[in-house]
C-alpha cells in the first residue's frame, strides 16, 4: 500500500482518489490493505488508514502491530507499509536525495534501535503504537496524539495472591479467542524452549485444534532438546530445522532491506530458516509480547517508586549506553540529541507510569515496535501471523500487576502451571533444572563456565575450534569472525568514513569488544542497507 497527498490530491497505488468520500484502509498483513466505508467495521484498537476530505489520519494499534513509513517534503506527502516501495516512490518524483539521521543511526549502535520515530533517513519516519496521527490536506501539517499507554504498577500491595492468581488463570485461557481469526487450512507453531509459545502449543491442543511445530537452533543448543520434550508431553509432531551459520550471511540483508535497515543480521533467525526449508503454513501462530507484558524485561529498581526523573534517566545512560565503546565516541551534541529522544519518551511514559518504569518502557513501547515488530513481520511471506499475547486484557493485567507478581514472571508461571502442571514442570532453555536445587545450582555454574570456555575458544584459535555453549541461542561471536568477516571487515572504514568517526577499535574480536556485539551488528547492517539503497 502506498497513499501520496499532494496540494490536496489524493493517490491510493498510484490511482487519484476522490478525497470527498469517507473510507477506511484496514490491512489484511503488513503489505496488503482492503477499503471499508462502514465505520462500524473498524476496529479502533487495530490499525487502519482513514481517508477523507480533511486529509489523512492513521490510527495504530496501542501495540504496534504493522510497521508503516511516512515521508513529508514542502507540498508532498506520502506513506507506505513497504519502505522499499517508499524509496522508489521517492525516486520516481526525484526526492530520492535523502539525508541519513545522524542520531538514529548512533541510537541503533548503541541500542540496536532508533527512537520514537526515526528511520535511518531524516524526512522519513515510522508510526509508534498507540497513536492517532492526522495529516491536513491541504497544509500537509501533522498532528500527533497518544491513544494508549502502556501502563505499569505503582506500587499496590499484594493482598489476596489467590485473586490475582484467579484472574491471570482466566486471563490465560482466554487467549484462545484469538485462535477464532484462523484461517481454514493448517497451523504452524514456531515451538522454543521458553514459556510463551509452550502456553500456546497447550491452549492450540486444549482446544482441539490440529497444528505442527518446528523448533530450530544450533544442533548443541538446549533449546529443541526442550521443545522436544514439550512436544512430546503433549503429543504433537514436531520438526527440528538447524539454525546454520551460513543463514546470517543467506538471509541476513533479506530482513535488512525489508525492514528498512529497523532490523540487522543479528535478528534475522525465523526469517532464514523459514526461508532456507521453503516452510509455508496458512497460519502461524506466535508467542510476540507474552513475556515483554508478564515481567521478562522488568528491571530491579522497577519497585524504586521515589526515584526521580533524573535518577532513572541516569541510570539508564549509566546502563544501557555508557558500557557501549561508541558513545564514549560522540560528541556533547550527538549525545545531547539521543538524551532528547530518551526524555522524549519519559514524559509519554510520565503521564501514565512513575519514572523507576521508564527503563521497561522503553523497551516493551519503543524496542518492541521499532525492533522486535519489523523482526517478525517478514515472516508474513510464509503465511498468516496470529500473536495471541496481543490481547489489551492481558497487557494491561500483566504489564501493571505489583512488582513481586512480575518479578522473573512469577504470576505467569503460577497460572500456566496451575493449568498445564505437567508440560510447566519441564525446564527452559535458560534453566532445565530447578535453580534451587542441587542440580540446578550446579547446572549454573557450568553453563557458565561453558560459556566462558567457548568465548576463550573462539578467541584463542580465531574460530578454528570452538567449544560452542549449549544455553547460547546464536552463535553471534562466532558468525562475526567466520561468516560475516569478509562483510564486516569492509563495512568499518565505510560507516568510519560515513560517520568521520574512527571505529576501527571494533574490528576485534576481543575481551574489550565482549559486549558489543549489538554495536557490531549494526555496523555490518548499515553498511549492507547503504550498499543496497545505493544500487541502481
Amino acid at each position: 500500500m502506498i497513499l501520496e497527498l499532494f496540494k490536496g490530491q489524493m493517490f491510493l497505488n498510484d490511482k487519484i482518489i476522490d478525497n470527498k468520500q469517507c473510507f477506511y484502509l484496514i490491512p489484511s498483513n503488513h503489505q496488503e490493505y482492503s477499503s471499508e466505508k462502514d465505520q462500524c467495521n473498524v476496529d479502533n484498537e487495530r490499525q487502519y488508514v482513514k481517508i477523507s476530505e480533511a486529509g489523512i489520519m492513521i490510527n495504530t494499534s496501542w501495540f504496534g502491530e504493522l510497521p508503516l513509513f511516512y515521508f513529508t517534503k514542502d507540498d508532498y506527502f506520502v506513506v507506505s507499509s513497504s519502505f522499499e516501495s517508499l524509496l522508489l516512490k521517492l525516486k520516481e518524483k526525484h526526492l530520492d536525495e535523502l539525508d541519513f539521521d545522524r542520531t538514529a543511526i548512533f541510537e541503533s549502535i548503541i541500542l540496536d534501535n532508533p527512537l520514537r520515530a526515526r528511520t535511518l533517513f531524516k524526512n522519513i519516519s515510522k508510526i509508534l503504537p498507540g497513536k492517532k496521527i492526522s495529516i491536513n490536506a491541504m497544509t500537509l501539517n501533522i498532528s500527533e496524539e497518544s491513544t494508549f499507554i502502556l501502563p505499569f504498577d505503582k506500587g499496590s500491595a499484594v493482598v489476596n495472591k489467590k485473586h490475582f492468581v484467579d484472574d491471570a488463570t482466566e486471563i490465560l485461557e482466554k487467549l484462545s479467542m484469538s485462535f477464532a481469526s484462523i484461517k481454514k487450512g493448517e497451523v504452524l507453531l514456531p515451538l522454543s524452549g521458553g514459556l510463551d509459545s509452550r502456553l500456546l502449543a497447550c491452549i492450540l491442543s486444549e482446544n482441539d485444534i490440529p497444528y505442527s511445530s518446528i523448533t530450530f537452533g544450533p544442533k548443541e543448543s538446549t533449546e529443541p532438546y526442550i521443545a522436544k520434550n514439550v512436544a512430546k508431553q503433549l503429543r504433537i509432531p514436531i520438526v527440528h530445522l538447524e539454525l546454520k551459520n551460513d543463514y546470517y550471511r543467506t538471509y541476513g540483508d533479506a530482513v535488512t532491506w525489508l525492514t528498512g535497515g529497523l532490523s540487522s543480521p543479528m535478528h534475522c533467525h525465523l526469517y532464514a530458516v523459514l526461508s532456507a526449508n521453503q516452510v509455508y503454513s496458512d497460519n502461524i501462530v506466535h508467542g510476540y509480547l507474552g513475556g515483554e507484558y508478564a515481567g521478562a524485561s522488568q528491571p530491579e529498581h522497577a519497585c524504586n517508586y521515589s526515584m526521580s526523573e533524573d535518577d532513572a534517566l541516569h541510570r539508564f545512560i549509566v546502563k544501557n549506553l555508557a558500557p557501549k565503546w561508541v558513545w564514549s565516541q560522540l560528541s556533547t551534541k550527538d549525545k545531547d540529541a539521543i538524551i532528547n529522544d530518551l526524555k522524549e519518551i519519559m514524559t509519554e511514559n510520565c503521564q501514565c507510569n512513575l519514572p523507576c518504569h521508564f527503563e521497561e518502557y522503553v523497551h516493551n513501547v519503543d524496542r518492541q515496535f521499532s525492533l522486535i515488530a519489523n523482526i517478525f513481520s517478514p515472516i508474513e511471506a510464509f503465511g498468516h501471523v496470529i500473536r495471541p499475547f496481543a490481547s489489551k486484557e492481558y497487557a494491561i493485567f500483566f504489564n501493571s500487576l505489583p512488582y513481586e507478581l512480575r518479578r522473573d514472571r512469577r504470576l505467569f508461571i503460577e497460572a500456566a502451571t496451575s493449568l498445564f502442571p505437567e508440560v510447566f514442570k519441564i525446564g527452559t532453555q535458560n534453566q532445565i533444572f530447578k535453580s534451587q536445587s542441587f542440580i540446578g545450582k550446579i547446572e549454573k555454574r557450568v553453563s557458565s563456565l561453558m560459556a566462558k570456555l567457548s568465548y576463550a575458544s573462539l578467541l584463542i584459535t580465531k574460530g578454528k575450534f570452538v567449544i560452542h555453549n549449549p544455553k547460547s541461542y546464536e552463535r553471534h561471536r562466532e558468525l562475526l569472525q567466520l561468516e560475516l568477516n569478509n562483510y564486516f571487515t569492509k563495512s568499518i572504514p565505510e560507516i568510519s568514513d560515513l560517520l568521520n568517526m574512527d571505529i576501527t577499535r571494533l574490528e576485534l574480536n576481543s575481551i574489550k569488544n565482549r559486549n558489543q556485539n549489538v554495536s557490531q551488528y549494526r555496523i555490518l547492517s548499515l553498511s549492507r542497507f547503504i550498499a543496497y539503497i545505493s544500487h541502481d
